[in-house]
């Protein structure tokens, strides 16, 4: 029964264990696909928000035309070659840059800025409705020189602080179309989402992976507790069988006791009224000697003595007493022939046993096995047999 109680209340608590472990699954995986739905909306409204800057720039740039000017679409459109029959766009005249410790109110501030060959500006941008503090971008072309402490301006007309010193490049042909902004290199948007996602799907893969090591460390553990309830079973089942053979081993030997005990007493009183009726036998009677001497392990009652006709009397000759035991051969009194040719009996006189214990001696290899003789087992140990 408590085996039983114990192997219930392991199978409930690892079901237990089983059911908060997919739980944590469970929710572990609400968690990634909402924070997945959440990344991917805001990458969502990033491009929007990009593809609309570049509208408002293309927009910006074709208000500030004049009429009379030919406006180049180099960089707006997509497109890097030049037509040989437009006019070559007038160069601004650029106005001398004051430079500054902070930028002015509402102008984005572009750190650990670099200019690039094509004129655009890359740096880490802070102060922007369009980008997050500490995103990377690069601008399109600009229309001043790249220096640190002022304040610069693409040809969108987009206006960018250039905090501390960077490291410009000369700006030959700026403003000729030679570099437009569209062969700039893209915005940093789209790289930082990708990377984003693929952070996204490296957590996935690894909330995926601790999922199956805690899952399989439960059911390993499920497992183990298994194991050590059966084998905790199992010896409570073995040690209940050996105490019952104990106990019916126990039970066997009391009542084969027993029943030694009562053939021996069944014996002697035999024996003792043969005795007594030889003694009280008047001469010439007949007296049944049959099992005086123990000599069969079946005893049967003795035949009582018969008188025979006066005419016809025998005398008979008292039969001699049972020699005595020589000195030092222990005696077995009560004894019985086994099929092996060994001998059990009640013996007396050995310094290895106690009087009148129930012994069985080994095969007999000498000697008349009968009453009165004395006899020698195969180990060489002599018996007197009374």
């Amino acid at each position: 029964a408590a085996s039983a109680a114990d192997a219930r209340r392991q199978a409930a608590d690892d079901k237990k264990e089983a059911a908060a472990s997919a739980a944590q699954a469970r929710r572990q995986e609400a968690e990634e696909k909402k924070e997945a739905a959440a990344e991917a909306k805001r990458q969502q409204a990033a491009q929007k928000q990009a593809v609309g800057d570049k509208e408002n720039n293309v927009v910006k740039a074709l208000d500030k035309s004049t009429s009379k000017g030919t406006f180049s679409l180099f960089g707006l459109i997509g497109n890097n070659q030049s037509d040989d029959s437009s006019p070559v766009p007038a160069v601004r005249p650029q106005k001398r840059q004051v430079r500054a410790t902070k930028s002015p109110r509402g102008v984005p501030t572009l750190e650990r800025w670099k200019q690039n060959r094509n004129g655009s500006i890359a740096g880490t941008i802070k102060g922007s409705s369009s980008f997050e503090d500490g995103e990377l971008v690069t601008t399109s072309s600009i229309i001043n020189d790249a220096v640190g402490g002022t304040v610069v301006q693409t040809a969108s007309g987009s206006r960018y602080f250039l905090e501390g010193e960077g490291q410009g490049q000369p700006k030959l042909f700026k403003g000729l179309g030679g570099d437009s902004a569209s062969s700039a290199k893209p915005s940093s948007v789209d790289n930082t989402a990708q990377e984003k996602k693929a952070k996204a799907e490296k957590a996935k893969q690894e909330a995926v992976a601790k999922r199956a090591a805690l899952a399989e460390a439960t059911r390993q553990k499920a497992e183990e507790k298994k194991a050590a309830a059966s084998a905790v079973a199992e010896a409570r089942r073995q040690a209940a069988e050996d105490k019952k053979e104990a106990a019916a081993s126990a039970a066997e030997a009391r009542r084969q006791a027993a029943e030694d005990k009562k053939a021996a007493a069944s014996k002697t009183q035999q024996v003792d009224k043969s005795k007594k009726s030889l003694e009280s036998a008047k001469p010439g009677a007949t007296i049944g000697l049959f099992n005086f001497g123990g000599e069969n392990e079946r005893s049967e009652q003795p035949k009582p003595a018969t008188r025979a006709a006066p005419k016809k009397t025998i005398p008979v000759k008292s039969k001699a007493p049972p020699k005595r035991a020589p000195r030092g051969v222990p005696s077995l009194v009560n004894w019985r022939k086994n099929r092996d040719e060994s001998i059990t009996g009640f013996i007396s006189g050995s310094p290895n046993f106690d009087e009148g214990e129930r012994v069985t001696t080994s095969p007999i290899s000498g000697g008349s096995i009968e009453g009165g003789q004395v006899v020698r087992t195969s180990s060489g140990s002599k018996y007197f047999l009374v």
